[in-house]
């Protein structure tokens, strides 16, 4: 088995509850939550690998970009984006 695989599903998991609690527990728009769900997607990825040293610059980046469309979710989190550009 991939640790990989393991450690990017608990990744996704732990993004969500990032992005839960700021929306509880600050002033925090929810159309901006696929962007945050990126950034910290990227965060996560590159730290790992800035650890582990399991991949190059660019394909952390990738799975970082994977991370967190998968925790935002693809479809939903490009429409809010779409609608805070347009606002």
């Amino acid at each position: 088995m991939d640790i990989s695989l393991i450690g990017g599903i608990s990744a996704i998991a732990l993004i969500v509850a990032t992005i839960e609690v700021l929306k509880l527990t600050m002033d925090f728009d929810n159309k901006m939550g696929t962007v945050l769900a990126l950034a910290l997607g990227i965060a996560l990825a590159v730290g790992y690998n800035y650890t582990y040293q399991v991949y190059n610059a660019f394909d952390s980046v990738i799975v970082g970009v994977s991370l967190g469309l998968s925790a935002s979710g693809l479809y939903s989190g490009s429409k809010s984006v779409k609608e805070y550009i347009k606002s």
